[in-house]
Order: structure tokens, then C-alpha cells, then sequence
């Protein structure tokens, strides 16, 4: 399941929204894995459409 979460500003744009998923796993070779107060966070500082967080 993917839940997308959108910022609380009166213009959304794509680099603002961070998917949800029940299940994490890295989709490139530069994605990282991350703990961030208790939840888990998949970041790529080269393709930031990759950004996921678990929960």
C-alpha cells in the first residue's frame, strides 16, 4: 500500500511529498536507510523521488 502525505502549505508541489509504506527496501544502489525518531526513512540525495518513510 502507498500512502502519499502531502505539506499543510497552500501550494503543494512533487518534491514535498514523501511516500508511506508498511515495508521498506532500498530501490538504488545510492539510497540509505535511516532511523529518525523511531521510524525508519529511505533518502537519496541523488533521485529524491525515492524518499519513503515506514508507518
Amino acid at each position: 500500500m502507498i500512502f502519499r502525505k502531502e505539506e499543510l502549505c497552500s501550494d503543494t508541489n512533487k518534491e514535498n511529498i514523501m511516500k508511506t509504506r508498511t515495508s521498506l527496501k532500498k530501490r538504488s544502489a545510492d539510497c540509505k536507510i535511516v532511523r529518525r525518531k523511531g521510524r525508519l526513512y529511505v533518502i537519496n540525495k541523488k533521485n529524491p523521488k525515492f524518499k519513503m518513510r515506514q508507518g
